[in-house]
C-alpha cells in the first residue's frame, strides 16, 4: 500500500513540474500573440500605401502585398484583424484566380 502512495505522490509531482515547464516554455502567450498580429496587419497596411490593385503595373508589390496580409490570417486566425487580412487578401484575387 505504501507503494502505491509514494508512486501516485511522484506521478503527481512529475505531473505538476510538467506543467509548471510548459507553461513558462509557452513564449506565445496572449499577450504577444496579439501584439505580434498587430505588428504583422500594420507591415500588411503599411506595405499597401497607397492601395495596390489588380491594375497595378507593379505585380511584385502586389504579390508582397498580398503574401502579407495572408500571413496575418494564415499565423493569427484568431486576431481582430484576421478577417480584414483575408478581405484584403480576396480583394486581390482575380476571377481567374478564384476559379482554380
Amino acid at each position: 500500500m505504501k507503494k502505491f502512495i509514494v508512486i501516485e505522490v511522484v506521478v503527481i509531482i512529475a505531473l505538476v513540474i510538467g506543467f509548471l515547464v510548459g507553461k513558462s516554455l509557452n513564449s506565445d502567450n496572449p499577450i504577444n500573440y496579439y501584439r505580434n498580429a498587430d505588428r504583422a496587419w500594420q507591415e500588411a497596411v503599411k506595405t499597401d500605401i497607397p492601395p495596390v490593385t489588380l491594375d497595378d503595373f507593379d505585380q511584385k508589390r502586389l504579390q508582397q502585398v498580398r503574401a502579407l496580409y495572408r500571413e496575418v490570417f494564415d499565423k493569427y486566425p484568431n486576431s481582430d484583424w484576421a478577417d480584414d487580412a483575408l478581405y484584403q487578401y480576396a480583394s486581390r484575387i482575380s476571377r481567374s484566380q478564384e476559379e482554380q
